[in-house]
């Protein structure tokens, strides 16, 4: 303070000490007492093996020179407790096999997604078809088209059920260079400018075109970049029955979850039930954005689910406070080699250099929560092998329906 201070009489840093002692004794004792905490509180924490959960509330002492300077710091922490239920909740896992019905959906899908469209001649327009409009839409009541409500070109599948209830419906039977009246009703949870609405919709049938789909054959495979037939539906296979392990390891995990969650009364801290809240408030409004809402209709719908954001925070908090507690007591942690190997996997998947992964993920600040993701595989991975038999059960005692059905 003696160099800075500016005191009428006084060039600065020619103050007397005595004078400047008088003068901001107070600033100095506050700038002082703040250094010391600020140096030494990390350390106090790391000694005493403490990890805060919110900002410390310092109680301090006053300064007195000569003497030692004695303060505390109050934090919530995470509560110690010895995981409940790890000996009597037990998860059995269903059988899993790809259906003879789900490979046929998905190869007709194929079918339909790479079939040739060709002109209907001899007919008016039927399920199935595929047809080329023009649109101009006005409310009922109105003489001005209404905003987003035409469209030029604009391919309509008749029976897809893509478009307002009625709407494809009335397009039955037309024929190219038709036009056509459609009158609809927008439903009541529709966007809520048109919700429970009616309106009438010119229609111009520029083009009537039906779905020519190839046969199911080695030939058709070899189209889609495959040795033959029994190839691609070897791929559809794989997908599948991976899309049927990833749902089954979310069922266990959350039945695992639920079951130890009611065996275990916790306490949670009010920081980690805030933070929970704030990241569900975040992501909701996030979505709710992206689907085209305005501001305060997003304000307005966060509003309306507080209660089941905030019951939902408590469940989130909880259920971190054991995976922490389980992998706290067995040593459950994330190496380097760890997060690196799921940030090559991230890289190889999205065709992006692993320096590039890096530094976007750490520059939005988720690479903490992608080790706690890492964090809380290695969790599961302990409950569902390490205490498989006696424990945490997790078990089927059913053969590889896999390898069999592939070998059929």
């Amino acid at each position: 303070y003696g160099r800075t201070a500016r005191v009428k009489g006084f060039r600065p840093g020619k103050v007397p000490p005595s004078l400047v002692k008088q003068m901001f004794r107070r600033e100095a004792q506050s700038a002082a007492s703040g250094e010391l905490i600020q140096n030494s509180l990390f350390d106090a924490m790391e000694q005493v093996d403490i990890e805060p959960l919110n900002m410390p509330d310092i109680d301090r002492e006053d300064l007195v020179e000569g003497e030692g300077f004695t303060y505390s710091a109050i934090c919530q922490v995470r509560p110690e407790f010895d995981v409940q239920g790890l000996d009597t909740v037990s998860v059995p896992r269903n059988d899993l096999a790809v259906s003879d019905e789900d490979l046929a959906k998905e190869l007709e899908g194929l079918r339909e997604q790479h079939a040739e469209l060709e002109p209907v001649e001899d007919r008016g327009a039927d399920t199935g078809d595929i047809l080329t409009v023009d649109f101009v839409g006005v409310l009922a009541g109105e003489t001005e088209p209404f905003e987003g409500g035409s469209a030029n070109d604009q391919s309509i599948e008749i029976g897809s059920g893509r478009l307002v209830p009625g709407f494809e419906d009335q397009l039955m039977g037309a024929k190219e260079g038709d036009t056509v009246e459609v009158n609809i009703s927008f439903p009541e949870d529709y966007v809520e400018a048109l919700a429970s609405k009616d309106a009438v919709f010119t229609c111009t049938v520029k083009a009537v075109k039906h779905k020519v789909l190839a046969d199911l054959d080695d030939e058709f495979a070899r189209d889609l970049e495959y040795d033959d037939l029994a190839a691609l539906r070897a791929e559809i296979y794989d997908r599948q029955y991976k899309k049927l392990c990833d749902e089954e390891d979310a069922r266990v995990r959350k039945e695992i979850l639920d079951g130890l969650m009611e065996a275990n009364e916790i306490d949670v801290p009010e920081a980690m039930e805030t933070n929970a809240q704030n990241q569900l408030q975040q992501e909701l409004h996030a979505r709710l954005q992206m689907s085209g809402m305005g501001q305060d209709e997003v304000q307005q719908l966060i509003e309306g689910q507080m209660e089941s954001i905030q019951t939902r925070a408590k469940d989130l908090a909880k259920r971190d406070l054991i995976i922490g507690a389980i992998a706290k007591k067995h040593d459950l942690t994330v190496a380097d080699e760890d997060l690196d190997s799921k940030l090559q996997e991230i890289a190889d998947a999205t065709g992006k250099p692993l320096a590039w992964v890096k530094a976007t993920l750490g520059r939005e600040q988720r690479l903490e929560g992608l080790k706690i993701e890492l964090l809380q595989d290695k969790v599961f991975e302990w409950l569902e092998n390490t205490l498989s038999t006696g424990g945490v059960n997790v078990s089927s005692d059913t053969t590889d329906e896999k390898s069999t059905t592939e070998d059929e």
